[in-house]
């Protein structure tokens, strides 16, 4: 029983990322359009199942953005340099109170903007082509603290070009995370939209999924002709036979 529950294990998590991968490789995105194709952002839409691409662009990127600063907030919180930093910004502005448990809460909240800030960043970087660290260090952190107010207007797009990380995940790295925290069923029904909608769009007006055949069954009944039975010494003793008949039923179905 134990041997089954790992093999059925084993073939869902094969088919999760056969499907995955089949998601990233045949369907557009952000970074690669596809051509002649009902929505540009497929990759998008199966994440998300909006109906228009601003929608899911955004939707995407919200979840994007939530990783880049869960990230990039625990990098902060494992930098001394940084944390100090912050620190002393927290005894300048609220210092003067007195209440250390203030001036705690003020560097907590610098640090979770300093990592949005830097979150902000990396979503430009990646949704210009480049890689960023899952996990950064020093060398690869861009925003300053002393950089925050004015990070929107400083930073052009070729000075993060130069930022790029080489080993680091590109836009579509990101979206396969994003599509192993989706249900497979959902995928597969938004995959299911696309393929409907990409054929009404370039082949077929007329067509729709539904009436597609999901199901089918087959019985077949046929001869084959005796061969020991025909062999000269049998006949003598069982005659001339008629051959031998077979049937057989099959069906399949897919969800």
């Amino acid at each position: 029983e134990d041997n089954s529950k790992q093999e059925g294990l084993l073939k869902d998590i094969a088919r999760t990322l056969f499907t995955n991968e089949y998601i990233v490789k045949k369907f557009g995105n952000t970074l690669e359009v596809k051509e002649e194709k009902a929505l540009n952002y497929e990759v998008e839409y199966i994440l998300e199942g909006n109906g228009s691409d601003e929608e899911n662009l955004k939707a995407t990127i919200s979840k994007l953005l939530g990783i880049r600063e869960g990230m990039n907030l625990m990098y902060l919180f494992s930098d001394s340099v940084k944390k100090q930093e912050a620190e002393v910004l927290a005894i300048s502005l609220v210092g003067f109170t007195g209440m250390y448990g203030l001036i705690k809460i003020t560097q907590l909240l610098i640090l979770a903007v300093w990592a949005f800030v830097e979150s902000i960043m990396d979503i430009r970087s990646l949704l210009i082509g480049n890689s960023v660290k899952l996990m950064k260090s020093s060398g690869d952190w861009q925003v300053s603290l002393n950089g925050l107010i004015s990070f929107s207007k400083d930073r052009s797009s070729k000075e993060i070009l130069q930022t790029n990380s080489k080993d680091g995940l590109k836009y579509l790295d990101y979206l396969r995370l994003l599509i192993l925290g989706e249900k497979r069923e959902d995928k597969l029904y938004r995959i299911m939209d696309l393929i409907q909608e990409n054929i009404r769009k370039s082949i077929d007006k007329e067509f729709y999924m539904e009436n597609c055949l999901y199901s089918i069954e087959v019985e077949a009944t046929y001869e084959m002709e005796q061969v020991f039975l025909t062999l000269p010494i049998m006949k003598e003793y069982v005659g001339r036979g008629q051959g031998y008949e077979f049937s057989i039923r099959k069906s399949y179905s897919y969800k």
